[in-house]
């Protein structure tokens, strides 16, 4: 009678153990891994409502993404047209920069402005000037970050 009694006790201990190893493990992973915000911030870009500025011309997208201190999320830049954009690309006015998190949830989307980039290709030259002129002569209808770029 005892021997079962013993034998039952250390069963019981066991399965005990168990539960308990098993809550730590679920509070652990739930708390302290799951649950970490993802957060993104740049210190040389200006990052305000739903635009990014301060981007110089001539800007690939690599050197792009270095100025971005980011945790738990990453950056995907697209073209106006929506098509991800390769690293030795240029950014330009009117493209976007989507931040996701780790499970590939979108966080925020934000449109790229470079001063003086009218004519969208990454650079700041005549032909910019020359769009912009064209626009003021026809009485051009502009959107919030044409508007900016100027």
């Amino acid at each position: 009678m005892k021997n079962k009694l013993d034998i039952i006790k250390r069963y019981c201990y066991i399965i005990f153990g168990l539960i308990f190893v098993i809550c730590i493990i679920t509070f652990y992973s739930t708390f302290s891994i799951n649950n970490e915000e993802p957060k993104y911030e740049s210190l040389t870009y200006s990052i305000k409502d739903n635009y990014i500025e301060n981007i110089s011309k001539d800007t690939t997208v690599e050197l792009f993404k270095k100025y971005f201190d980011l945790k738990n999320c990453y950056i995907e830049v697209t073209d106006i047209n929506n098509n991800k954009l390769d690293n030795d690309k240029l950014i330009n006015t009117g493209s976007k920069t989507i931040i996701y998190d780790k499970n590939d949830l979108e966080l925020a989307r934000y449109t790229n402005i470079i001063k003086g980039d009218f004519n969208y290709d990454g650079l700041v030259n005549d032909k910019d000037l020359e769009k912009i002129g064209n626009c003021l002569v026809n009485n051009c209808t502009l959107e919030d970050y044409q508007l900016k770029t100027i």
